[in-house]
């Protein structure tokens, strides 16, 4: 029987890279005055759903669940503060900066979409 197996990059890409923009979306408006428009634009994220979630009308779990680990939002407001320099983010260089902290993991566990899977692709974490 073949088994496939996701690699970091494809859970990262399917799962997590969206929440991540959106946090850091977020961010950029509260901390640096970004209009709503002008941070979506930065975090290639549609302008409502930044507008929906600023304002308190919709709440995600899975983004309430990462708002409140202080770890990955000393991460979030860093992408926020390059961004705000001027800085180019790729999501290579967000997915590492998540392995290199050990964060990816606690990202992956989080995600109640794809646990099962995740549990049988990545048991270590």
């Amino acid at each position: 029987m073949l088994v496939l197996k996701f690699s970091y990059c494809e859970i990262f890409a399917r799962y997590i890279a969206a929440h991540l923009r959106v946090l850091i979306g977020m961010e950029l408006v509260r901390r640096y005055g970004y209009s709503q428009f002008r941070a979506a634009k930065e975090v290639e994220v549609a302008q409502p759903l930044l507008n929906y979630l600023l304002s308190g009308k919709g709440r995600s779990p899975y983004l309430e669940s990462l708002r409140s680990n202080e770890d990955i939002m000393e991460v979030v407001k860093g992408f926020a503060e390059r961004i705000a320099r001027g800085e180019k983010l790729t999501m290579c260089g967000m997915c590492s900066e998540l392995r290199k902290r050990g964060l990816l993991a606690v990202l992956v566990k989080n995600i109640d979409v794809c646990r099962k899977r995740c549990d049988a692709v990545l048991p270590h974490l």
